[in-house]
């Protein structure tokens, strides 16, 4: 069997949910060899209990604006997270048009610039990243009330930011 793309250039990738199953994997693996105070960075995020030291694991937000900048953070412990952002690949230098499409409309979705799930598994957290963003704030607050532990940090087009759930940046 082959995938052929109808255009030299045209790519596909995995990070629509499979990122967040790696990382749960490698998780899930090495917690079964009894490894404990680790970090997975695999694209998302997901800690292994607490950093060696006992605090909290610090997990940077990347700035949507300047993806190789942080700009906020969370603490977790035995708890993943996972981002998405439509920074990640654009397709016009405003970043209207980006990889995050709406499947209702077709279009890229612009509620957020950046919007980032807390909770305890990467594969759920990867999942709600992508579809919350898709969704109105309104919405959003609706659908991440159904997953009880699970937080999202917004970050809206005109720089505000916010946080869903439980939660607290």
């Amino acid at each position: 069997m082959a995938i052929r793309l109808a255009r030299t250039g045209m790519s596909v990738t995995l990070n629509g949910i499979a990122q967040g199953y790696i990382t749960d994997r490698i998780a899930d693996l090495l917690r079964a060899e009894g490894l404990r105070h680790v970090l997975i960075d695999v694209g998302e995020v997901r800690a292994l209990d607490s950093h060696p030291t006992g605090r909290p694991w610090a997990v940077g937000l990347l700035d949507p604006a300047g993806p190789q900048h942080v700009s906020g953070e969370v603490e977790i412990r035995d708890q993943a997270v996972a981002t998405s952002a439509g920074a990640g690949t654009r397709f016009d230098r405003a970043g209207v048009h980006h990889h995050i499409f709406d499947p209702g409309s077709g279009k890229s979705s612009n509620h957020y610039t950046r919007l980032s799930v807390v909770g305890e598994r990467a594969t759920l957290a990867d999942a709600l990243s992508t579809g919350l963003y898709n969704l109105s704030p309104e919405r959003a607050r609706t659908v991440l009330d159904s997953f009880p532990g699970y937080s999202a940090y917004v970050v809206y087009r005109d720089g505000r930011a916010e946080t869903l759930g439980p939660g607290s940046l």
